[in-house]
Order: structure tokens, then C-alpha cells, then sequence
């Protein structure tokens, strides 16, 4: 089972960049609001972010999801509740980078 991403968690691209987690659901652990899946695509821009290419420097401002990440039960304001088994990409500029998600706790997990 995959932990339940909260507002102590965190995205974080492969070039270090993060994005602000925000999350006003009432089901919290450790105080701390459950993020809805369907939050993931509005966690802009990648603060941080160190991409540079022909003297373009980044940062990530797109997040992708590509596989997984969505609980199947548990639901946080009728959405699906982030997992920490998401598979998604930062990207723009191309090419997108992977992101590594962080719950930011080991209390709750969920399918």
C-alpha cells in the first residue's frame, strides 16, 4: 500500500526544483490536510529548479502524470486522495523530468 500524500510532503524534480503543496481538505494526519490527486496538475511553478539548457534556465512548471498516485477508496472532497506511488514528470522547458514524491508522513496509507 502507498502512503497518502500531505501538505508535508513534497514533489521534487530531477533538477531539485519544488513545488508549494496546498490542500484545504478537512481529513488531515499530523495536522496536516490530505492532498487530492486532482490538485496534482496545479502544484506550479518548481521553486528551486536548476534546469538550464542553451542558456535557458528553468524552472519545471508543468506537472504530468503518468501512471498511478490516485487512491481508489479513499477520497478527500469526492476526489481520489494523492498517493506516493505517483509516477509523473515536471516539465516545460522540455525535456520533462521525473518527479519523486514524498508523503511527508508514515501514519496512513491507502490502494
Amino acid at each position: 500500500m502507498a502512503k497518502v500524500v500531505t501538505t508535508a510532503g513534497s514533489l521534487t524534480c530531477a533538477d531539485s526544483g519544488k513545488p508549494a503543496l496546498s490542500s484545504s481538505a478537512k481529513l488531515k494526519v499530523s495536522g496536516k490536510s490530505v492532498i487530492p490527486f486532482s490538485s496534482v496538475s496545479s502544484f506550479t511553478p518548481y521553486a528551486g529548479c536548476t534546469f538550464t539548457s542553451s542558456n535557458a534556465v528553468g524552472p519545471c512548471t508543468v506537472t504530468s502524470v503518468t501512471t498511478g498516485g490516485q487512491a481508489s477508496k479513499l477520497t478527500v472532497g469526492g476526489q481520489g486522495a494523492l498517493l506516493d506511488n505517483l509516477s509523473a514528470t515536471a516539465g516545460t522547458p522540455p525535456p520533462p523530468a521525473p518527479i519523486t514524491v514524498a508523503a511527508g508522513q508514515s501514519k496512513l496509507t491507502a490502494s
